[in-house]
């Protein structure tokens, strides 16, 4: 987050660690990756907050009311995941 310095000698400091959720449980395949750049980590932030933007709240009653097929095909990607 950017902020200003308290004094002249200050400088900004910009860091992203971008990274990827725990989603798969049978597997421990997470990235991560630490940007020490201020391009980077405005592009990054402009992206996320282009990203929520777009998002759609999730509430248990949205997933339970999910149709049997798309909860077919949610349960078979998942299972085969690990081979893609």
């Amino acid at each position: 987050m950017k902020s200003k310095p308290t004094s002249e000698r200050e400088a900004y400091v910009y860091i992203q660690l971008p990274g990827t959720l725990e989603t798969d449980f049978r597997l421990n395949a997470e990235v991560s990756v630490v940007c020490y750049d201020e391009a980077v980590s405005s592009q990054l932030r402009a992206e996320a907050e282009r990203t929520m933007r777009k998002a759609e709240a999730l509430t248990m009653v949205t997933w339970a009311r999910r149709s049997w097929v798309r909860q077919g095909a949610q349960n078979l990607a998942r299972l085969v995941s690990p081979l893609l």
